[in-house]
């Protein structure tokens, strides 16, 4: 029996929102579930706990892909929608090696679309048993679980939507945020229905009574991961109303099985008693059929974590360095997650070997890629972007030999590295080339020899450290393209490669 690493949040130790699916896993591997507070500190012990184990599958907390692929070790990530919604390109494309399980079908094409691999999934809640089904033979009690009103889905929101029509309005005020708490959240907007309220703590019991005890539920949030409370609904026959974004949007077909609206709706909705009624029987037989798919669909699950590949690890990667400096930036805001992720794309994407089809934003977006033309060799020169050439953007210009980016520099494996580029223009008014390089550790000096469009444009002599040259580009440049040829003459070692390596690039600008 394989020996699986079940990374969680510790807040899901009192929701056990996750436990459903360790005891899935349980099934078939021998789990062991690792709780992190990233929040409050560091967890020291993750990386060295991940190395012993054959499979890591990570529970909503989708950033930690690029760590254990870097380790080598095969990955399941599990994303939701509700938290990874807004998350850029590169941060699936960081974990590309790892494999996904999806209860969104949204976040399941994205990963797909940035060149992932993923598996939809469609969890259901086992249906009630039709004796127990929501009672739609006397009045409208409209339930809500008061989770997020800083979202909208307040009690006045329900008020708007179904006020005039229900006998009963039940909030159950358990709320995500303590700020959330006070009890102007539950003053009620008009007087013509009965209120009832139940907390967290006061009576175990109360919150399922109360839902037993309504038919029409509110769904708490404008989106969800997999959406276990409007579920749990359906599967009790009660006509779900929620926004209409995923996962709700996904199981909810609107008007058939439950209704959905916008957060900006302002109106009451319309709808005849024996709609609703109508709209009940097909959620909970929605719920039925889905159940059945849920349970038959499980040894695919297993089946596809334990089929997951083993990435190939990377020697000599700082990761210790990497995973503080990825919690750092990620639970410092979307904005300081997204500058790391542009900054770390050139280690990290080279080291991993995952290529870039198109252009890093400064949101850690991709866009499509420039135009290209195509050179005296037949192969197609990238567009010079900002006129320059950095740790990001080089490899892509590299038409003969191989470069190894890191922190410092982009390396040229060997004595001889070829560039190109496309201007985009005929006669460029480029004149200079300035390059920014430097040499390894071990090395005192270089010789560099440097041609253009294959004419030879300087022979350099370069000291230890770093330094700038400046090379004329030939004056009757007229094609739109330009080829950089440097060759060496020695090799030496740089610290953390493991190969020799002849120069470092930091930058080549274009004047």
């Amino acid at each position: 029996m394989k020996k699986l690493l079940f990374v969680d949040h510790a807040a899901h130790k009192l929701t056990r929102s996750s436990n459903f699916f360790t005891e899935i896993l349980s099934t078939r591997f021998d789990v062991t579930v690792f709780y992190l507070e990233p929040e409050l500190s560091y967890p020291e012990n993750l990386i060295e706990t991940a190395k012993i184990y054959d499979i890591v599958v990570v529970w909503q907390m989708d950033y930690l892909a690029s760590i254990f692929t870097i380790l080598g070790i095969p990955t399941v990530i599990i994303p939701m929608y509700d938290g990874s919604e807004l998350m850029p390109d590169l941060h699936w494309i960081f974990g590309r090696h790892a494999s996904y399980l999806n209860f969104s079908l949204s976040l399941h094409h994205r990963v797909r679309m940035t060149g992932g691999q993923s598996k939809p999934l469609r969890y259901f809640r086992p249906p009630v048993a039709p004796q127990n089904r929501a009672d739609l033979s006397g009045p409208l009690k409209a339930f809500l679980w008061l989770r997020r009103p800083d979202h909208g889905i307040t009690l006045g929101l329900v008020e708007t939507l179904v006020g005039d029509k229900c006998e009963r309005i039940h909030i159950h005020h358990a709320p995500d945020r303590v700020e959330d708490l006070g009890p102007q959240h539950v003053l009620p907007g008009r007087d013509d229905y009965e209120l009832t309220i139940t907390r967290w703590g006061e009576d175990p019991t109360a919150y399922r009574q109360a839902l037993a005890e309504c038919n029409i539920f509110i769904a708490p949030r404008l989106t969800e991961g997999i959406g276990m409370a409007f579920l749990e609904a359906m599967a009790r026959g009660m006509v779900v109303i929620a926004n209409d974004c995923p996962t709700h949007n996904e199981y909810v077909s609107n008007w058939l099985n439950g209704i959905l609206f916008s957060e900006t709706t302002k109106n009451p909705l319309q709808f005849e008693r024996d709609q609703i009624k109508e709209m009940a029987d097909i959620a909970y037989l929605t719920v039925v059929a889905g159940y059945e798919l849920w349970l038959e669909s499980i040894p695919t699950v297993l089946d596809f974590i334990d089929n997951t590949p083993r990435p190939t690890g990377i020697d000599g990667f700082d990761i210790d360095r990497y995973s503080r400096s990825l919690f750092t930036a990620y639970y410092s805001g979307l904005d300081y997650y997204r500058q790391f992720l542009v900054s770390a794309a050139p280690l990290v994407l080279s080291s991993l070997k995952v290529p870039i089809e198109g252009v890093i934003t400064e949101d850690a977006n991709v866009r499509p890629a420039p135009l290209t033309t195509t050179d005296k060799d037949g192969a197609s020169a990238p567009m010079l972007r900002n006129a320059r050439m950095d740790l990001h953007s080089l490899p892509a210009h590299v038409l003969k030999g191989d470069v190894l980016v890191t922190e410092r520099a982009a390396w040229v494996k060997g004595g001889s590295l070829e560039l190109h580029m496309n201007f985009g223009v005929q006669r460029p008014l480029y004149r200079r080339a300035n390059l920014h390089l430097t040499l390894p550790g071990d090395m005192r000096e270089q010789t560099l020899v440097l041609s253009c469009n294959g004419e030879i444009a300087g022979i350099f002599q370069l000291a230890a450290g770093s330094t700038t040259i400046a090379v004329d580009l030939p004056a009757s440049l007229a094609d739109t393209s330009l080829s950089l040829r440097l060759q060496t003459t020695s090799l030496a070692r740089e610290t953390g490669i493991n190969t020799a390596v002849s120069l470092g690039i930091e930058r080549i600008e274009f004047e």
